[in-house]
């Protein structure tokens, strides 16, 4: 398993500082796709989600929020809680890294033959059902 891990790592550049070559760490980018994929997202619910510590997420949303990439607004319902938006520029940053991850699947999937593709597929898919019962 470490064996594999190493190996996936790397091929993904996962050890990089910047995902695909962007200004954004993993954590970062991660949050970033997180908060544009849900509807009133707050900070709790990332921490739950990528089970992350709640100062580093302080720290990176304080980061997102002076490059005006999220914005804040306070729940009607519940004046302590603050729902994390995405910013247009935030939206476009977001956007960039995901045109960037298709683009390279992309050209991932065009060096495999199909029966390569199916392969890969249904494995990946039992890894993440395998590791997702534990």
């Amino acid at each position: 398993m470490r064996e594999f891990n190493r190996f996936y790592t790397d091929f993904l550049g996962s050890l990089n500082n910047r995902v695909l070559n962007s200004k954004y760490s993993p954590a970062a980018a991660r949050i970033l796709f997180e908060i544009g994929s849900k509807t009133d997202c707050t900070a709790g619910a990332i921490v739950s989600i990528l089970n992350i510590d709640k100062s580093y997420l302080s720290r990176i949303l304080k980061s997102m929020e002076k490059d005006k990439l999220i914005s804040k607004r306070r729940s009607d319902a519940d004046a302590r809680s603050v729902y994390l938006q995405l910013t247009e520029k935030g939206r476009s940053e977001l956007r960039s890294l995901e045109d960037e991850v298709i683009s390279r699947l992309c050209l991932l999937e065009s060096n495999l033959t199909t029966a390569q593709c199916t392969l890969l597929s249904k494995n990946m898919e039992e890894i993440r059902t395998i590791l997702s019962g534990m």
